[in-house]
């Protein structure tokens, strides 16, 4: 799986010092996918978006070429087949155990735990997955909607089945593999960063 993704960050340090570290880690509790470095995928839309909510427009965006095999992601975004046995490994445990799991990042956690143990009950090196934010077809930076079919076509009382666009998809890549999978590309905001380097020099 090749991917180009964006990261946001702070603007601060120079740009060497940014490129060699970013993306950086985001650790604590309560990160949606664990502890990890966060990039949105396919678009810099919601880099943009994340860059005004959180940096109030003055952070940094880079792009990166994330490049991993498919059987090192557990993709929540574009495999059903793994959204099912996530889920269902998630309700089972959760039942199970008495212990504090009942949400996605609590989940991940646990089970990175196990693996710290016995090797083989995490053995991903990132996952994608997307969010289910309000939608609002006046705002800027917003899930939009379209119909499948005309209102009057469908039955009384059911809402029409419709279809999301610009969805907010993230990876999210363990600490440990992001040396292995994610290569810098370029500065994309501010301005004064967007360089690139050749052979000839900057430019």
């Amino acid at each position: 799986m090749q991917l180009t993704c964006y990261h946001v960050c702070k603007n601060e340090g120079s740009p060497e010092l940014i490129k060699k570290n970013a993306p950086f880690v985001s650790t604590g509790p309560n990160k949606w996918l664990g502890e990890g470095a966060y990039l949105w995928t396919d678009s810099d839309m919601w880099a943009k978006f994340w860059n005004k909510e959180a940096y109030n427009s003055v952070g940094v965006i880079i792009e990166f070429i994330v490049n991993i095999p498919d059987e090192k992601v557990l993709d929540l975004v574009g495999n059903v087949k793994q959204q099912i046995e996530f889920y269902e490994s998630w309700y089972s445990v959760s039942k199970r155990l008495r212990r504090n799991i009942k949400n996605i990042s609590a989940y991940i956690m646990f089970l990175r735990e196990l693996n710290e143990d016995d090797g083989e009950s995490f053995t991903y090196a990132a996952i994608r997955a997307k969010d289910n934010p309000k939608i609002d077809a006046k705002k800027e930076f917003s899930v939009k909607k379209i119909n499948f079919i005309p209102n009057k076509s469908h039955k009384d009382n059911e809402p029409v089945p419709y279809s999301t666009f610009m969805e907010r998809h993230q990876i999210c890549i363990f600490p440990e593999f992001k040396a292995q999978y994610v290569k810098f590309e370029k500065f994309t905001y501010p301005r004064k960063f967007g360089y690139t380097i050749t052979r000839e020099g900057v430019r």
